[in-house]
């Protein structure tokens, strides 16, 4: 069954899901803010935070494909420091204690996070609420 709990600490539903296109619609889609990808998680928190109801299909229903080199893999050593900017996304999910710590990770970013951050706003091709949370996790 499906845990709030476990969205919030552990991480996202499953890799493949199936929402409504007036669920996407409704809470904007995915963020381009995040600068390591992940907008899947934030999305799901999105979805979480306004109360949408999550149903598990039993049975294996798919084939997940595992390579050696992959954006996720790539980037799984900044991902601690970016689910901190996810939840500072999100701060009516998270105790205020808890999103004090998600901002010291932040403060002390690694330099390839950073630059990439960076890089993302320099682009244009942020929306203007991304904008804001990347001028604020850069301050």
């Amino acid at each position: 069954p499906f845990d709030t709990a476990t969205v919030l600490s552990r991480g996202p539903l499953p890799v493949m899901t199936l929402y409504l296109r007036s669920l996407w619609e409704k809470v904007g889609g995915y963020t381009s803010a995040l600068p390591w990808g992940n907008e899947d998680y934030e999305f799901w928190t999105k979805l979480l935070s306004v109360g949408v109801k999550v149903h598990r299909l039993e049975g294996q229903l798919v084939l997940y494909r595992f390579k050696q080199k992959s954006m996720m893999r790539d980037s799984a050593v900044f991902a601690e420091e970016e689910r901190s900017m996810m939840r500072t996304m999100h701060p009516e999910l998270f105790h205020e204690a808890r999103l004090l710590q998600e901002h010291v990770k932040i403060m002390n970013m690694s330099s390839p996070t950073r630059k990439r951050l960076e890089e993302r706003l320099k682009s244009g091709r942020m929306s203007l609420e991304d904008q804001i949370f990347a001028i604020f996790w850069l301050a």
